[in-house]
């Protein structure tokens, strides 16, 4: 899945692939956008991407230490005060750290 991004003339554009015209986003579009980076932040968390087809768990796992690291360093948690979230999107998997929810 391809998905790009641009500023152009101070306006968001995005193309879904390599060789189509970057357009304007829609204002529903940013906000969405917005909205999702905004939990995201919120959250405190490193997110990574498994693309479809891939283990999941092997890319986590893969990079385990350098998600958990920059968590605690941004949170100040311990990793037993973490837990692993999944979202689906579409084609793909999002995989990310959290606090745990008590």
């Amino acid at each position: 899945m391809y998905y790009e991004e641009k500023v152009i003339n101070g306006i968001l554009h995005c193309r879904y692939l390599p060789d189509d015209e970057f357009k304007p986003m829609t204002p529903e579009q940013i906000t969405k956008r917005f909205e999702e980076k905004s939990r995201l932040l919120e959250a405190q968390v490193v997110p990574t991407t498994v693309a479809a087809g891939e283990n999941p768990y092997e890319e986590i796992l893969k990079h385990r230490e350098k998600y958990i690291k920059a968590f605690i360093a941004e949170t100040g948690l311990m990793p037993s005060e973490c837990q692993i979230v999944e979202q689906h999107k579409g084609y793909e998997t999002i995989f990310y750290l959290e606090k745990k929810i008590k």
